[in-house]
């Protein structure tokens, strides 16, 4: 096994370890109601026996199956991850030393974020394969104006990738409306209006700097969120 392959399962494991700690959960609730059963009394001995022994022909093959699906769901998720890799690699014209440099930034920029590695990776892969900027600032400000809109990092992605092609209807799903006028477009957001060469360039750095602006911080606020938290 190679290295590379070792940190695919490890980061499958790590996935799968919400599901692990509800498992842990279920095993522990089972425990405890199996000992309060056992307190009742030592005239309820018989029938709490039955009850446990209950619980147990049920519990075990529930629990089994559950830790069976998170091997399943673990390997499923190594493949992806390792299909992920090679899109990597591909997007990098097979250069693995940088492709795998990506691969680390990417990971550690997910574990500061709301969002799944998968979609961070998708989301770097199609700006590089489209020559857009996949840098850090980049991702951090498409993230934070994606969660600030209660949206998924990859909308915010493909609303950049088409207003680069000078097609800007997606972006009206984040407040912002767009004008072109010959070799240059009109942004307009919260009412201030904005006017840059109608070039990649320039409109990805105005899009950067309306995230950094307006929504600095956006992926922390949506990372301390219930819904968020929940599945931690």
């Amino acid at each position: 096994m190679t290295k590379e392959q070792l940190e695919i399962i490890l980061t499958a494991r790590d996935m799968a370890s919400k599901v692990l700690n509800g498992v842990g959960g279920s095993v522990t609730a089972l425990n405890n109601k199996l000992g309060g059963l056992a307190k009742d009394g030592f005239n309820k001995v018989t029938a709490a026996g039955k009850a446990m022994t209950t619980g147990l022909m049920i519990g075990i093959p529930l629990i089994a199956g559950l830790l069976g699906g998170v091997g399943v769901g673990a390997i499923r998720a190594a493949g992806q991850f390792e299909t992920m890799k090679v899109a990597l690699n591909t997007a990098f014209q097979g250069n693995e030393s940088v492709a795998k440099s990506a691969f680390d930034q990417i990971n550690a920029f997910t574990a500061k974020t709301p969002y799944e590695l998968e979609e961070v990776m998708t989301s770097f892969i199609k700006l590089k394969n489209l020559g857009l900027d996949p840098s850090q600032r980049a991702l951090t400000a498409y993230g934070d104006t994606a969660s600030a809109m209660g949206k998924g990092l990859n909308d915010m992605v493909e609303a950049v990738a088409d207003a680069a092609t000078g097609e800007f209807e997606r972006l009206k799903e984040f407040g912002i409306r767009a004008e072109s006028q010959g070799d240059k477009v009109t942004f307009t957001f919260k009412g201030v209006k904005t006017t840059v060469g109608k070039n990649s360039k320039e409109i990805e750095e105005y899009l950067m700097k309306l995230g950094e602006t307006n929504f600095a911080g956006g992926m922390d606020k949506q990372s301390q969120t219930l819904s968020y938290r929940d599945w931690e």
